[in-house]
């Protein structure tokens, strides 16, 4: 039987400099989003959300055209750093740090880099292919890419999903 112990799970004590850069940034931002008077607690339509969140093509009340279709390339980026409440936003954050801690150790920092915003931009055209027209926020398309380069990871190393946790957090 194979024991597995926090050298062996996170690595010999590596800070994970890149996980603790991605979580600080989108608290500072919905920080910045709360100064601007959003909502702690709403379901993300105050304006910052209306400004960076994700949109494939809308139109505002005033009859602007917005969106990515409208040249806002920015939005696929900036949509996965907003967050529509405290509940999103810690969530996602939480997920995000126990996540890269593993990650990041064991892939290295420019290749955990490399998948975080691979999985943010694949999440985002996924939503953009399903539903061009909703206005979405979060990282959660980018920490369930993480998910799945962790299950690659762990059955790599001949961990089971299931006994890890990781499994029942899937399902």
């Amino acid at each position: 039987q194979q024991v597995y112990t926090s050298r062996t799970l996170f690595g010999a004590g590596r800070r994970p400099v890149v996980t603790l850069t991605l979580v600080a940034i989108n608290l500072v931002v919905f920080a910045v989003g709360l100064t601007m008077g959003e909502n702690a607690l709403s379901g993300g339509s105050d304006r910052l959300t209306i400004d960076g969140g994700l949109l494939g093509a809308g139109f505002l009340s005033s009859g602007e055209f917005i969106g990515v279709d409208a040249g806002e390339w920015y939005r696929i980026v900036t949509g996965g750093i907003l967050h529509s409440g405290i509940l999103h936003v810690g969530f996602n954050m939480y997920l995000l740090y126990m996540m890269g801690q593993i990650l990041e150790s064991a892939l290295g920092r420019v290749p955990f880099t490399v998948a975080y915003f691979f999985s943010l931009l694949a999440g985002a055209f996924g939503v953009l292919l399903l539903d061009p027209t909703a206005l979405t926020v979060g990282a959660s398309g980018a920490v369930f890419g993480l998910m799945g380069v962790l299950v690659v990871y762990q059955r790599s190393r001949g961990q089971s999903i299931m006994d890890s946790g990781l499994g029942g957090l899937l399902v």
